[in-house]
Formats: C-alpha cells, sequence, structure tokens
C-alpha cells in the first residue's frame, strides 16, 4: 500500500471520529453546525482518479450518516456533490504555472486560492446537504442562512486545522 492510501485511511478515521465526539456535541445554536469531517474530501491527493475520490468522498459520507443516526443518505449525496465539484473548483484555481499533482493548502498556495478552494466546496457541500434536508423551495431563506454561517464556520476551523497541519 502507498505512502498516500495509508494516510488517506488515517485522516478518514481521525476525521470521522474527530466529527462523532467532538463537532456532532458542539451545540452553536439552530443555525451553526460544524461538518470538519468534509477535511478529508478537501485534502484528497490531486493525482487520486476521479472514481476514488467519488468513492472516497460516499463513504466518508456514509459513514457520517451511520455514525451520526441522521437520515441515511443525506451527507453521502452531499459529500458526492461536493467530491463531484471538486476537479472543476481545483481546475478553476489551479492555473498552468501551479503543479497539478497539489491541492490548494495553506504554506504551499496564496491565500486566495486556499480561500476559493475551500470555501467554494464548503459552500456547495452545505447548500446540498440543507436542501435535501429542507426538501422544500419554501425555505430557502432557511436554507441560505444555514449555508452561509455554517459555510464560514466550517471553512475558518477547516482553514486553522490546515494551519497546524501544513506548518512551514
Amino acid at each position: 500500500m502507498s505512502n498516500n492510501w495509508i494516510q488517506t485511511v488515517i485522516s478518514f478515521i481521525v476525521l470521522l471520529l474527530l466529527q462523532e465526539f467532538v463537532f456532532n456535541n458542539i451545540e452553536l445554536g439552530i443555525y451553526v453546525n460544524i461538518y470538519v469531517y468534509v477535511m478529508f474530501i478537501l485534502l484528497l491527493p490531486a493525482t487520486y482518479p476521479p472514481l476514488a475520490v467519488l468513492l472516497l468522498s460516499g463513504a466518508i459520507g456514509l459513514s457520517v450518516d451511520f455514525f451520526s443516526g441522521s437520515i441515511m443518505g443525506l451527507n453521502m449525496a452531499a459529500c458526492l456533490v461536493m467530491g463531484y465539484a471538486r476537479a472543476i473548483v481545483l481546475k478553476m484555481v489551479t492555473t498552468s504555472s501551479d503543479t497539478q499533482q497539489e491541492i490548494p493548502v495553506i504554506h504551499r498556495t496564496e491565500i486566495r486560492k486556499v480561500l476559493t478552494y475551500t470555501a467554494s466546496l464548503v459552500f456547495i457541500y452545505h447548500f446540498v446537504l440543507f436542501s435535501l434536508e429542507a426538501f422544500s423551495i419554501s425555505k430557502i431563506l432557511f436554507i441560505l442562512i444555514r449555508t452561509v454561517t455554517n459555510s464560514i464556520t466550517t471553512t475558518l476551523l477547516i482553514i486553522l486545522f490546515e494551519s497546524f497541519l501544513y506548518r512551514k
């Protein structure tokens, strides 16, 4: 097994456990829930084939659904959309001068690209999750408020975690 796959399995387990035992137990009101496990999808190596990214995205989403007791498939669907959108956002954020083998992370890429990459994918994840959860166009304002507040909170926390993970 290659080093990338070992790191992927370890980050899968660590982020899943953090989500279940720490972040699912933090209550910040009805508008803010922290979904730090999506960092797993953000940090998957750029060299992974799209099918592997989708399978891993679906696996972490299904695992969170299973352990959190939420409606089965909600997190999985949002993670699959995020995993699919990842390649598109990555292509938009990186340029030909960037190495196509790396994802934008703190200390390796300029902060604008890291924020664009992270915030875009986190927003997509939350919008899909809360839209499926509400499943009603009449609740669009509630969906948007929850999407924005959760996206800001989760993005800031992920950037903070990345700054500790990827120190110079």
